[in-house]
């Protein structure tokens, strides 16, 4: 016994005469011709829609007969190409610092200290 949703103003069963557009019926007279000519459509209980029982798919890739809609997704799709994982190399260059020497922090100490002398000296001599 199908659950068949009302899709159409063009039908109303004996059956359920205050049956409205949108609404959920359990039919259980033929029901084929509602569906084919887009009065109703089949649900499961959770209001999914299905397709007829029984209805054979061919593959377009490569022509087997597929029952059901389910199977006939999953067979197509298993005619899709597979993905292509891209490799990228991993760069382990690592970038050194330069070293400083010695000398070159105690230039780089006394130009600050100069630096320091100076300011001080500018503010002294603006108050």
């Amino acid at each position: 016994m199908p659950l068949l949703k009302k899709i159409s103003d063009d039908w109303t069963p004996k059956e359920f005469p205050d049956v409205h557009v949108g609404d959920t019926i359990q039919f259980d007279a033929p029901y084929e011709q509602l569906v084919r000519t887009g009065k109703a459509i089949i649900v499961d209980k959770d209001g999914n829609e299905l397709e007829l029982p029984g209805q054979l798919f061919e593959c377009p890739v490569c022509f087997v007969k597929v029952e059901g809609l389910k199977n006939f997704t999953e067979h197509v799709s298993s005619h899709m190409p597979k993905p292509t994982v891209v490799k990228t190399e991993e760069k382990t260059d690592k970038v050194e610092k330069p070293k400083v020497s010695d000398d070159i922090i105690a230039k780089r100490l006394a130009n600050l200290a100069k630096a320091r002398e100076a300011r001080k000296l500018n503010l002294e001599n603006k108050k």
